[in-house]
């Protein structure tokens, strides 16, 4: 084992508890822990923010394969290639299908490299603002999942 996977390993026994991922998770402490996003871990760390509950981390969450060739654009066409792998990408690191949410908004992030996303379930009791960032040659890639407390002020 490399000095990374000893050190999270080192941390996960410390932490000794794992949670899952649901809109039910009660944080009782301010500690880190660690959830099953869609099979990948995560950490899971407190916010200071209002709007949010939580924030999800993980070096595990891969870039979602792009099939786009050549130079890369950024799009926030809805059908367009660039914006379905967007929302790929951002779906495959929260408990919701896409089919079964709501897309508030889907917006740059301060560059062309860089995407968030404010997504919720049909009924709004799961709410998310997700941000993906652009791998050259491999495509969208969750960096961060905050759970929001609320949908107001948060796209």
């Amino acid at each position: 084992l490399d000095a990374v996977e000893e050190d999270k390993q080192e941390e996960e026994t410390e932490a000794g508890q794992s949670t899952t991922n649901e809109a039910t998770n009660d944080q009782s402490d301010e500690d880190d822990s660690t959830v099953d996003a869609n099979h990948d871990e995560a950490v899971i760390n407190a916010s200071d923010d209002p709007l949010v509950a939580e924030i999800w981390t993980s070096d595990a969450w891969q870039a979602y394969p792009t099939v786009q060739t050549g130079e890369h654009q950024s799009t926030f066409t809805q059908g367009h290639i660039d914006y379905e792998e967007k929302l790929q990408s951002i779906f495959s690191v929260v408990p919701i299908e896409q089919q079964e949410s709501i897309i508030w908004s889907v917006k740059n992030n301060g560059n062309a490299k860089s995407a968030i996303a404010v997504i919720s379930s049909n009924d709004k009791t799961q709410k998310y603002r997700v941000a993906i960032e652009w791998i050259e040659q491999q495509g969208w890639k969750p960096v961060q999942v905050e759970v929001l407390n609320t949908l107001e002020g948060t796209y």
